[in-house]
């Protein structure tokens, strides 16, 4: 009987022994890290359309907080955050406040430094898988897609894990034209139908810094062909040049029965500004007006009339 206390014993000792050398299973690490959250902080009228569309696609880059050369902010680029795609979500359309995803087929997704330090984000559309550096090619030879043309950039400043929410507010680099044809004496508005419109003269390519919007390095004028808007409207991006620079430019119409009709251009064209022109086609004579509006939906102001 002592035999087997003992042995009981000894037994339950070992069993307490290797319940207190037992090891608690690692913990899983916690990811601390906090994604930012990038929103249209503001609404402006696109090209083609009244507003964002799902699918429109940015690029992103993310930099240290208080760079203000360009430079400088490729060369303190942050976790590698360098021309991220993001493209518009379905969400928030309506509302006038849509939100970015991560695009592409690897779908990264940007983190704010888990140090808590501040960046700078710098985003632009269209996003172009091609971007060297900061720089973006332009050209607006072929007018056929006005979306892909909508060149706008955006900068936010100063933002950190502490506050995830990023509003983007973008600003046009290139500007806007209208053409509006009206009959006159002698033709009817059956005969402008079937119209055509070109722009000669005017720069059609360029570079732009995706940092801060800015156009520069303007080469090959030549002429661009308007894209129909409605029965008797055209349109067309251009790249922003002053008159003194381009002084030989003008707008060419060609109607269907061959009657040519070329009026000329003496005004600046500038960033982010919709620039529309009247032209009564008369028999006798080309009546020519000419109004200026913001690009967004402002009240025309009428400047002359030719």
């Amino acid at each position: 009987m002592k035999k087997v206390l003992i042995c009981a014993t000894l037994v339950a000792m070992a069993f307490i022994g290797c319940k207190n050398r037992t090891t608690a299973p690692p913990q899983e690490p916690t990811d601390k890290r906090v994604a930012a959250q990038f929103t249209t902080g503001n609404v402006i009228t696109r090209v083609a359309d009244d507003a964002w569309e799902v699918g429109d696609k940015i690029g992103i880059f993310m930099s240290k907080n208080g760079h203000d050369e360009v430079t400088d902010r490729l060369e303190n680029i942050v976790d590698g955050v360098e021309n991220y795609p993001y493209e518009i979500a379905s969400s928030g359309l309506s509302s006038g406040s849509a939100k970015f995803s991560p695009s592409g087929f690897q779908k990264k997704e940007i983190f704010f430094p888990t140090d808590g330090s501040s960046v700078d984000f710098f985003a632009y559309h269209p996003y172009s898988s091609d971007l060297e550096g900061h720089t973006l090619d332009v050209d607006i030879s072929n007018q056929s897609s006005q979306t892909k043309l909508d060149l706008m950039w955006a900068k936010k400043d100063n933002h950190s894990m502490a506050a995830a929410d990023v509003k983007l507010e973008f600003t046009r680099s290139l500007a806007k034209v209208e053409v509006k044809l009206a009959p006159g004496d002698g033709f009817t508005q059956d005969a402008l139908k079937d119209a055509k419109v070109t722009i000669e003269g005017v720069p059609t390519k360029a570079s732009a810094s995706i940092f801060d919007g800015k156009i520069s390095s303007l080469s090959t004028t030549d002429k661009v062909a308007l894209v129909k808007k409605g029965e008797y409207g055209f349109e067309g991006i251009l790249i922003p040049h002053t008159a003194l620079a381009y002084n030989n430019r003008q707008i060419s119409i060609e109607l269907a029965n061959g009657v040519k009709v070329n009026s000329p251009i003496s005004e600046d064209i500038v960033a982010a500004k919709r620039r529309t022109y009247t032209v009564k086609v008369d028999k006798r004579a080309t009546k020519f007006s000419m109004e200026i509006t913001k690009w967004v939906d402002d009240d025309p102001i009428d400047l002359s009339t030719k």
